[in-house]
C-alpha cells in the first residue's frame, strides 16, 4: 500500500499537472518500487473507465417532454379587462370642479387680498396692524391673597393718521400662594448666601446712556 502523497502525486501525473523535473523523479521512483507502479497502474484503468462512461450521454427526447407537461397544465382563460367608461357630463363636470377648487384655494390664502370695506372705529385691519409692536401694562392689586389682575394691551397702529390705537383689556384670576412666596424667599436666601464673584471693568470714555422705547419692543 502506497502512501496518501504518492497517490496524489500519481494523480497529478494523470492529469499531466507534473513539471519536467517532478516526471524525472517520478518515473525514477516507478522503476525502483513495484508497489508504487502497481498503484499507477490501477489509478490507469480506474481513469479509462470513468472516460468511457462520460461518453454515455443520455438522450432525451424533448419534444415528448414538453408536450407531457403541457397535458398535466390545466389551461385557463385569462380575465377579460375592464373598461371604465364615465358619462359624457361628468368627463366635463371633473375638470371644472377641479378648476374651482384650485382657484377657491388661491383665493382664501392669497395674502395679497385685503378687506376693501370700511374698519370698524376701535379695531384695526389685521394686514395693516401685524407688524406694530405691543405694549402689556398689569395691574394688580397690591397686598391681598387674591383678586383680579387687570392686562391692559396697546398697540400702535402704523398709519396713526388712518388707524386709531387700539386698546383692549383683559381680567385674569388669581390667587396668591403663602407657600410657594416662601419658597421663593428660601431660594433668594440660599443663593445671597453663596460666595459670587464680582467683576469690574474701567473705562476711560463713558458710554451714552441707551434709551430704550416699549413700543419698539417686537410683539411676543
Amino acid at each position: 500500500m502506497i502512501h496518501e502523497r504518492d497517490e496524489w502525486l500519481l494523480n497529478r501525473f494523470l492529469d499531466a499537472e507534473l513539471s519536467a523535473e517532478e516526471e524525472r523523479l517520478l518515473h525514477r521512483r516507478l522503476e525502483a518500487e513495484p508497489p508504487l507502479r502497481a498503484s499507477l497502474d490501477v489509478l490507469r484503468r480506474i481513469d479509462r473507465a470513468l472516460a468511457d462512461r462520460r461518453l454515455d450521454e443520455p438522450v432525451v427526447d424533448w419534444g415528448r417532454l414538453h408536450a407531457g407537461i403541457m397535458q398535466a397544465v390545466t389551461p385557463q382563460a385569462a380575465p377579460a379587462h375592464r373598461v371604465i367608461r364615465f358619462p359624457a357630463w361628468l368627463r366635463v363636470a371633473m375638470p371644472l370642479a377641479a378648476a374651482a377648487a384650485i382657484a377657491l384655494m388661491v383665493l382664501v390664502h392669497d395674502p395679497r387680498v385685503k378687506d376693501s370695506t370700511t374698519p370698524t372705529p376701535g379695531i384695526a385691519r389685521q394686514a395693516d396692524h401685524t407688524a406694530a409692536p405691543v405694549r402689556v401694562v398689569f395691574a394688580a392689586p397690591t397686598g391681598q391673597s387674591g383678586g383680579r389682575l387687570d392686562v391692559r394691551i396697546h398697540r400702535r397702529a402704523t398709519d396713526a393718521a388712518a388707524l386709531p390705537v387700539v386698546a383692549g383689556v383683559s381680567q385674569v384670576a388669581y390667587t396668591r400662594s403663602t407657600e410657594l412666596d416662601d419658597h421663593i424667599r428660601q431660594i433668594d436666601q440660599s443663593r445671597q448666601s453663596q460666595s459670587s464673584w464680582q467683576v469690574y471693568t474701567a473705562d476711560t470714555m463713558v458710554q451714552p446712556a441707551v434709551m430704550v422705547d416699549f413700543f419698539d419692543i417686537p410683539p411676543l
